[in-house]
């Protein structure tokens, strides 16, 4: 293989120079704090870390969550969960737990290193045990209707088949199956339709459990609920429930309203020129935006290769002055490195900062409706070129 290189690797780690993105721990803290209290006894709450905690930084986030008690985490990759183990110092009190594929020639480095790993088919299930060396704890995923990956809990014809499958991984060698889970397709939609298919979705889980322990086998752990549905069914909390969007205070508002859970991350940009456009003269590629009197615009040095989408134009955002904060609207395309705010009317200058959002709900769900997306995107696609910053503003 030639030489792996991951982006942004050689940056230095410098003072932010002109964009910043603020993680606010104590925040995130006591996110976790409301929303483990909402589950019933013996419940506990996943933290999910995936994507890098979903753009906000897991060396930043899970020593964060680590001191506030969390001890179940969830990721997408055997990287990122290597990366996980190391950001928590190596403290083998905790659960992580992979929710995706794994190459089975690591299956070394997940005994090692006691990650946990979802397998979700018999023949996966063989090819790990194949090339495990260790005993590797796993968790049994079942399909019961996202239809992404898992062992068929969907076709009541294939009960017995799929307890048969099941059976025989609990049979394999340096397998140990330490819990079972399946994830909701549409819980955060708050529709009739919605609705039935989380029931349907729960009650075939429990279909395949309740087989399972009839034919002997006793997964140990279950955890079905995402975020949504840990608040809107806590019916379906079973074991565990694995929280993700809402632990950063974003996603649906009816959710993290629900539990008071505020905004964890804020992204700061600030104004590196100030220009006049005249009438009758367009700003950026395209000329999109033709001014149609006097006009003084701002540039600032964040564009889509930052993870600022070139969708987000027309949006609007925070400039901080000296006289007070102001609602400034981007105008023309948003480029590559750079962006440009209409600033007509106010006593501004270079260097005073742009809040992008953050500082409530609003500014990035106007920027998820911008670009035809949800919030969750927008947070993932943040780029490892901004500079993190960790905060605690409960200190």
């Amino acid at each position: 293989m030639k030489s792996l290189w991951r982006p942004y690797r050689d940056l230095p780690a410098l003072e932010p120079e002109k964009n910043r993105i603020e993680i606010d721990t104590g925040i995130l803290a006591e996110n976790y704090r409301k929303l483990t209290a909402t589950l019933p006894s013996g419940c506990v709450g996943f933290a999910v870390v995936k994507a890098d905690a979903y753009g906000h930084t897991n060396g930043i986030c899970a020593p964060a969550l680590y001191r506030a008690g969390c001890r179940h985490f969830a990721v997408s990759s055997i990287s990122e969960a290597l990366a996980l183990r190391k950001e928590l110092s190596g403290r083998r009190d905790t659960v992580i737990l992979i929710l995706g594929y794994t190459p089975p020639k690591y299956a070394g480095l997940l005994a090692l290193e006691n990650i946990t790993q979802c397998v979700y088919s018999l023949a996966y299930a063989k090819e790990l045990s194949k090339a495990a060396t260790g005993t590797i704890k796993i968790h049994i995923k079942l399909n019961t209707g996202m239809n992404r990956l898992g062992f068929d809990a969907i076709d009541k014809g294939r009960l017995a088949e799929t307890v048969k499958e099941i059976g025989e991984v609990f049979s394999l060698p340096h397998l140990s199956v330490s819990g079972m889970f399946a994830h909701f397709a549409r819980a955060d939609e708050f529709t009739s339709e919605g609705d039935a298919l989380t029931k349907l979705q729960f009650e075939r889980f429990q279909a395949v459990d309740k087989a399972l322990l009839d034919a002997g086998f006793d997964v140990t752990f279950r955890h079905v609920s995402n975020s949504a549905a840990a608040l809107r069914f806590p019916e379906y909390a079973l074991d565990g429930v694995r929280f993700g969007i809402v632990l950063y205070g974003a996603g649906d508002k009816r959710l993290t309203d629900k539990v008071g859970v505020k905004p964890v991350m804020k992204l700061w940009t600030r104004i590196s020129y100030i220009h006049d456009l005249h009438p009758g003269e367009g700003v950026g590629y395209g000329s999109t935006y033709v001014a149609d009197s006097e006009k003084k615009l701002a540039t600032l040095p964040i564009g889509y290769a930052d993870g600022f989408l070139r969708a987000y134009h027309g949006a609007t955002v925070t400039l901080c002055t000296e006289s007070g904060r102001h609602k400034v609207s981007l105008v023309g395309r948003v480029c590559m490195d750079q962006c440009m705010v209409d600033i007509t009317g106010i006593d501004a200058k270079e260097g005073d900062e742009v809040l992008l959002f953050g500082e409530d709900r609003e500014a990035l769900d106007e920027l998820a409706k911008k670009a035809d997306t949800i919030d969750y995107e927008c947070l993932c696609l943040l780029s490892a070129r901004i500079p993190r910053v960790e905060k605690d503003k409960t200190k």
